[in-house]
């Protein structure tokens, strides 16, 4: 795998963002699609997601070595396993939990009031159209 290619793949403007905050972009979710295919079609692949606006590159090839390598700049090469890693956010999950009950009853009072006053909007609605009609 050619970390360059990667690394132009990536949205600018994220991977800016996570350089800045020293997260490295290879260790977060960021919505790729990895295809393998032959290299009879790969260009064709390419080109049909282009002609739709759909950034895609040829970043690396397989051979039997059954090793993942990483080439970096300055043909540097690194034997890399795929490791199942947290999401950047798990920290701060554990540290404040996923939901407060308190302000989720809140919410959901709100939701059911809003609801209320909504249908009772739409009857209001539905008279008034009736009585136009009549």
């Amino acid at each position: 795998i050619y970390e360059d290619r990667v690394r132009e793949l990536v949205n600018p403007v994220v991977l800016e963002l996570l350089e800045k905050v020293g997260v490295d972009y290879l260790g977060v979710s960021l919505d790729a699609l990895l295809i393998y295919c032959s290299d009879r079609i790969s260009e064709q692949i390419i080109s049909d997601l282009a002609a739709i606006n759909i950034k895609c590159a040829e970043i690396g090839y397989v051979d039997n070595s059954k090793q993942v390598t990483m080439i970096y700049e300055g043909e540097e090469k690194r034997s890399i396993l795929p490791q199942f890693r947290e999401s950047a956010y798990t920290k701060i999950k554990q540290e404040i939990g996923e939901e407060t009950p308190e302000l989720k009853l809140e919410m959901e009072k709100k939701i059911e009031k809003t609801a209320i006053e909504a249908l009772k909007k739409r009857l209001k609605i539905i008279d008034y159209i009736k009585k136009q009609s009549v």
